[in-house]
């Protein structure tokens, strides 16, 4: 039993590939360094309806944590973004 891929029967012009290429390209260089800090809105542990918010690099190691908690989501993201500004750090 092979273990490749079969060829696609599908048909791209060249046009057509170097545009894909040149989009990828482009969200290459827009993406952020893998290693920046981000904002993440958790539900708060106590009360399923209370959001909060952590500052995390790689998606699992806390930098911080918000201690309020918010009605919505946004509130959360808002609040978690102005903190990690304060930082001094661009999301």
């Amino acid at each position: 039993m092979s273990t490749q891929k079969p060829a696609s029967k599908r048909h791209f012009t060249a046009a057509a590939r170097a545009a894909a290429i040149e989009g990828r390209r482009r969200k290459r260089e827009a993406a952020p360094p893998k290693d920046a800090p981000e904002v993440f809105v958790v539900r708060k542990p106590d009360n399923d309806l209370v959001f909060g918010w952590e500052i995390r690099r790689f998606g699992a190691l806390v930098i911080e944590k918000g201690g309020a908690g918010y009605s919505t989501i946004h509130d959360a993201r808002t609040a978690g973004e102005s903190a990690l500004s304060a930082l001094g750090v661009e999301a």
